[in-house]
């Protein structure tokens, strides 16, 4: 999700998305598969913890 509307309204928008039929879990990224990545980390939960795992 890019800009700061999108930003600011993305629980609103995993809230609608999960209601979907067939839709059984949602998340939400910033780049778009193929995007070139600029070291960037994501979060992983792990056992009921969140650490932390680079992506490049």
């Amino acid at each position: 999700m890019r800009g700061d509307n999108m930003n600011q309204k993305k629980e609103s928008f995993k809230s609608e998305l999960v209601r979907l039929p067939g839709v059984s879990a949602v998340s939400i990224g910033y780049g778009f598969p193929g995007d070139a990545v600029a070291g960037d980390e994501i979060i992983v939960p792990n056992k009921g913890e969140n650490r932390t795992q680079s992506a490049t």
